[in-house]
């Protein structure tokens, strides 16, 4: 079958500038804006935007902390928050929907061009033309660069008729090979093209290390990454009410804890708790009965910073806060966890907590300003 998904490139005016801050400026959610340049997140005003979403949005600065463009999967916006020309009706989900539908990767043999990938939102019928369709259906993608740390794997998980599996595209210097490394996942929920019965807000993640990938699915799935090949070997599965139907998921830089957002607890009747387990445990057992309950009010999006820190949204549909770990590479209640450390004024409330932004793991810097929406392709990648 044939699987459609769209790649945008962005051509953009090289300039002078040796610090890196592609990740510094964060727009997401209703309106909400972040900005790190300074060091410490400062509120940053003017998103024109309410993507509605639970979802991981894309946002792109150059090395000297100008924004670049922004989106959350249907509409790009440029450094003066208006629509790209050719920026309007790309695939990436939907207002409102929920998952992870873009991710940003620069080319590797022109610094002035990016590749945007999308993947749909899989309701049924579908409303908006979606990257999986009858037998198969994707929400989630994530992205990290190659072992040689110069070439990126673009990783997306596909449910199908028969069971689910891990696609891997390479990015190299000479484009996007279609012809992705199939991985089987050991959990096999098929897709009968019916948003109750696939979950829409399964997230995935890999380790900043290249060497684990976390799927939440009808199960939490944790895996090994191999970054030379882009091979996924599952390890174990653990019950997904362990960790909530509704969080996401961040690895400490040094890749030794695994945070989840949004967790029900099995044995609680509470809800939205962090919970920090430790990747050294090797089986389920272990994974589970050595988790740490770090605190209560955490949303849907957790995120790494430029600063180190991991932000998370609040629960709350009416809080307008972001929450913190401060140091995450630290087990226990040593990782510092503070709620409520960020007020966003002004905000509208809707679903905003549920977004923040996501980006290429070991990014590697380029340096370049400003620009425009070149061109937009639709490849058709064959499976």
């Amino acid at each position: 079958m044939k699987i459609k998904a769209i790649i945008c490139l962005f051509c953009l005016i090289p300039i002078l500038g040796f610090s890196q801050k592609e990740f510094n400026n964060w727009y997401f959610g209703s309106y909400a804006g972040l900005t790190f340049n300074s060091g410490s997140p400062v509120l940053l005003p003017g998103n024109p935007y309410n993507s509605g979403g639970w979802k991981m949005e894309a946002s792109v600065s150059d090395s000297n902390g100008n924004l670049l463009f922004f989106s959350a999967g249907i509409k790009v916006f440029d450094r003066n928050l208006a629509v790209m020309p050719n920026g309007d009706g790309l695939l990436g989900g939907e207002f409102e929907g929920e998952g992870q539908f873009i991710m940003v990767v620069p080319f590797l043999n022109d610094k002035n061009k990016y590749y945007l990938f999308t993947v749909g939102y899989h309701e049924w019928p579908p409303s908006l033309p979606v990257i999986g369709m009858g037998d198969s259906a994707l929400d989630q993608l994530t992205a990290i660069r190659h072992h040689n740390n110069k070439d990126v794997w673009v990783v997306a998980k596909r449910h199908g008729l028969n069971g689910a599996d891990y696609l891997a595209y390479l990015v190299t210097s000479a484009g996007v090979d279609t012809t992705p490394i199939v991985s089987q996942s050991s959990i096999h929920r098929p897709y009968w093209g019916n948003a109750i019965i696939t979950n829409k807000d399964d997230h995935l993640r890999i380790s900043p290390d290249g060497k684990f990938l976390i799927s939440r699915d009808s199960l939490i799935e944790v895996c090994q990454f191999n970054s030379s090949t882009g091979k996924v070997k599952p390890k174990f599965t653990f019950a997904a009410n362990d960790s909530g139907s509704m969080g996401g998921f961040e690895f400490s830089i040094d890749s030794r804890y695994l945070y989840s957002s949004g967790s029900t607890i099995e044995d609680s009747a509470n809800f939205f708790y962090l919970v920090q387990y430790d990747m050294n445990n090797q089986d389920s057992l272990s994974f589970v009965q050595n988790r740490f309950v770090v605190g209560d009010s955490s949303g849907y999006s957790i995120q790494m910073a430029p600063d180190g820190k991991i932000y998370l949204n609040n629960l709350s549909w009416d809080q307008k806060s972001l929450n913190v770990i401060n140091y995450p590479s630290q087990p226990g209640l040593s990782c510092g966890y503070q709620k409520n450390i960020l007020y966003m004024p002004g905000q509208v409330w809707k679903m905003y907590y549920q977004s923040l932004c996501t980006f290429l793991q070991r990014y590697k810097g380029y340096v370049h300003h400003s620009g425009y929406l070149a061109s937009t392709r639709q490849h058709s990648l064959e499976f």
